[in-house]
């Protein structure tokens, strides 16, 4: 699959790390309370819970570890995976500076790209206040000591989980990866799409049918570029 082999190798990582976004300090329980559990601080419990289970089918052999962002330290894995955003993942927002979009927090959630016209993408609301899409952002970055970095982003929880269903959700996730790679040959990429949560159902897209919203694509000595541009049929532009 795209994400989780080695850069220009295809074989299944050996070792992968995950660090998911937290909760802020205050709602955490702390160790030493009775009623503590590990997986209480993650911000994007569902997303990291689904990442790992898929990646445990696919590759059996690997060994996976997951980290609170406070807690990751780098021991070079074959893949490392950050889910969130930068506001609740400072894992997320150390790779900021090598990215060509930012994100706006609640209230008012966002992703902008300032060298792409200043664009703007926002999720979908009901006018009863209920959330009908959410933007979901899959970045990949192929380091030179060989660890694939993979980006889960949404504005949003529901467009992290949505960017990990976009990949790893059966027939449609290897589609949907395989798509990807084929436009980019194993180099960076950061795919831009939608996800809908239609009557609790988190719904991706099948990139093979439907194209992403946005997609940039970088060479080894080369800034990002734009390989598709979709948004004009987004609503929340």
């Amino acid at each position: 699959m795209l994400v989780f082999v080695v850069a220009d190798d295809w074989r299944p990582c050996s070792r992968v790390d995950m660090v998911s976004s937290a909760l802020p300090d205050q709602p955490r329980q702390r160790a030493g309370d009775p009623l503590y559990a590990r997986y209480a601080g993650f911000a994007d419990l569902d997303a990291l819970i689904y990442v790992r289970v898929h990646l445990a089918r696919n590759f059996p052999a690997a060994t996976i570890r997951d980290f609170h962002p406070g807690e990751y330290y780098n021991a070079e894995p074959d893949s490392l995976v950050i889910l969130g955003a930068p506001d609740r993942n400072t894992a997320y927002a150390e790779f900021g500076p090598h990215l060509p979009y930012r994100f706006t927090p609640p209230p008012e959630p966002a992703i902008a790209f300032p060298s792409h016209g200043d664009l703007r993408l926002a999720p979908l609301w009901a006018p009863e206040g209920e959330l009908l899409a959410d933007l979901t952002v899959i970045t990949r970055l192929i380091l030179d000591q060989g660890t694939t970095v993979i980006l889960l982003g949404g504005c949003l929880t529901l467009g992290v989980l949505g960017a990990a269903k976009c990949l790893l959700n059966g027939e449609r996730g290897w589609r949907n990866t395989a798509y990807l790679d084929d436009l980019t040959r194993g180099g960076d990429l950061i795919a831009v799409t939608a996800t809908r949560k239609i009557g609790g159902i988190t719904d991706t897209p099948d990139l093979t049918a439907v194209e992403p919203l946005l997609l940039l694509t970088r060479d080894i000595a080369g800034g990002f570029t734009t390989r598709l541009d979709n948004t004009a049929r987004y609503a929340g532009r």
